[in-house]
């Protein structure tokens, strides 16, 4: 499969994005004397982006489900997004840094809608909590390209995954690509249990990323017994 272009109105939503999160930021946080990145030096960035897209969709990662699909998408769009980044801002880390905004902000922005659901349906915390992580693992993470078993809990739900294609993917970069993945696509789990829930708490012991045999995760209200 090949996965050269997303739809227009798709990509123009991603580009807005990239503008709005990464406005105004510092072009090295070194030298704040720089100055700070303008739309219009983003705008390059976006445009020169899917220029490496379209390089990098040839070779997808290959995903079966419909999910697993938009999963590829997310994968090929960010390592675009991590080299095109690194052009235009001269410290590597703090490159990885403003990549990680972005992607922590269409993390948060895929879940709108779910979470505007979950709160017109529920009125509990636990039951909200509870329905944005089924819809998750209903729409995003399908089999066969995900493989998890999900638990409930007095106040939330345990999902193990034993199998994770964004980490079969990451598996084929190397260097400090590898290491970005790793920090950034591995922990946006953490702030989205924040939002959903005021006080939830996220835990995971365990990381296939970090070589471990499951990813073991805890989405919970923070409650010790959570509330039907």
């Amino acid at each position: 499969m090949k996965i050269v272009y997303f739809h227009w109105f798709y990509r123009k939503m991603i580009d807005r994005l990239v503008v709005k999160t990464l406005k105004g930021r510092a072009r090295d946080r070194r030298d704040f004397g720089k100055g700070r990145l303008t739309r219009a030096e983003l705008k390059t960035v976006t445009k020169a982006c899917w220029k490496e897209y379209a390089v990098l969709a040839e070779n997808p990662p290959v995903f079966v489900s419909q999910g697993g699909r938009a999963m590829a998408y997310k994968c090929v769009y960010i390592q675009s997004l991590y080299r095109t980044i690194q052009k235009a801002v001269p410290h590597e880390p703090y490159a990885g840094e403003l990549v990680a905004d972005f992607c922590w902000k269409f993390y948060e922005q895929s879940a709108g809608l779910p979470r505007a659901l979950a709160f017109v349906l529920y009125r509990s915390p636990l039951s909200r909590l509870r329905f944005v992580v089924r819809v998750a693992l209903r729409f995003a993470f399908t089999s066969p390209d995900f493989a998890w078993t999900l638990t409930p809990l007095a106040n939330g739900y345990q999902v193990d995954f034993h199998r994770c294609q964004a980490w079969e993917f990451m598996k084929t970069l190397e260097g400090d690509e590898l290491t970005f993945f790793k920090h950034c696509w591995c922990n946006q789990d953490r702030p989205l249990n924040e939002i959903l829930v005021k006080g939830g708490v996220f835990q995971r012991t365990h990381c296939l990323a970090e070589g471990d045999g499951v990813c073991d995760m805890k989405w919970t209200t923070g409650e010790a017994i959570g509330r039907k």
